[in-house]
């Protein structure tokens, strides 16, 4: 799925590229978008000041929360129960996203929150802010349990670990970090980066970060040695967005260049240890309408309207709610 510029969000077929929902009904630039675990419910937080929960499988309207202000970072628990939005008033509201009410309001930033995130379980909360912080709290009671200090820059993207124990932030400062989710220490960090760190993502086993890059690029890094492993090349604009697939083989990276890539065949297998990282990845293109194209990653999503502000998979193909449709 992707969200976009100009106010709509898109679900597509992983394997085919085929766009299965338009998802409209936002006033303004899409900036977050989230699945439910299972898969028939997303998510869309957007600049209008609303988040709407979608049904997947037919893009009907289920819920509409309403905040003031722009929402200017979105997510969802696994179950789908509970959304947290980031508005610009430097706070981040939670809401119970099936009966449309308000649950807590976190206070404790000093400047816009860029990313929010839960936790696996549900029961907490990481937001990255403008002024150069994280935090994690307490999702039910709102209360702060660690602040993560330490980026000399905005904190542009947050991402807890499959098991919840560790958080990786990627900032405005060129790196990424690796941090105990618990202490707030820090575990590991990733440097090198030509840009502002734009998005993060671990891996479904907690073995590897992905980050996505200023200088158009995305690399995926050793979540436990800080080592670069693989740099996926090819977008023409900036990476704002990425993600792993479930079974973790494949990426797939959002850009201001108007697509969405996947890619596999990342040779993390037969890399050589040591050295610079690689440039991996086989591609063809599916503009709409459809028209394949060669070079670089397996499937981009293109439309010529807008930018893949954000980008999410569901599963290495399709959903549940799509293999039904």
């Amino acid at each position: 799925m992707t969200g976009c510029f100009d106010g709509t969000a898109i679900i597509w077929d992983a394997a085919s590229g085929q766009a299965l929902a338009n998802l409209e009904g936002h006033k303004a630039n899409v900036a977050s978008v989230a699945f439910s675990s299972d898969g028939t419910q997303v998510a869309t937080g957007s600049w209008d000041g609303t988040t709407i929960i979608w049904d997947a499988a037919s893009g009907r309207v289920l819920v509409r929360l309403g905040t003031q202000g722009v929402v200017s970072a979105m997510a969802a628990t696994p179950d789908g129960m509970r959304a947290a939005f980031g508005r610009g008033d430097n706070t981040v509201a939670v809401w119970d996203a099936v009966r449309g009410r308000a649950l807590a309001t976190l206070e404790g930033h000093t400047d816009w929150v860029r990313s929010v995130v839960f936790s696996p379980d549900g029961t907490r909360v990481a937001t990255g802010s403008d002024d150069k912080t994280v935090i994690i709290w307490d999702a039910a009671s709102g209360r702060a349990l660690v602040k993560l200090e330490g980026h000399k820059g905005a904190v542009l993207s947050v991402a807890f670990s499959p098991d919840g124990t560790r958080v990786v932030t990627g900032s405005e400062d060129k790196t990424a970090v690796i941090w105990d989710a618990a202490s707030g220490r820090v575990l590991v960090k990733l440097e090198g980066h030509e840009g502002y760190v734009n998005a993060v993502a671990f891996a479904p086993d907690g073995t590897r970060v992905v980050t996505g890059i200023w200088d158009k690029t995305a690399v995926i890094w050793d979540a436990a040695s800080g080592r670069a492993l693989v740099k996926l090349e090819g977008h023409k604009g900036w990476v704002s967005s990425v993600a792993f697939a479930p079974d973790g083989t494949r990426v797939v990276t959002g850009s201001f260049d108007k697509t969405a890539v996947i890619w596999e065949n990342l040779g993390l297998e037969t890399r050589p240890p040591g050295g610079n990282p690689k440039a991996a990845g086989s591609q063809y293109a599916l503009p709409l309408p459809r028209r394949r194209s060669g070079g670089g990653a397996v499937v981009a999503f293109r439309c010529r309207r807008h930018f893949a502000q954000s980008v999410r998979m569901v599963s290495a193909g399709l959903c549940d709610a799509c293999q039904r449709r």
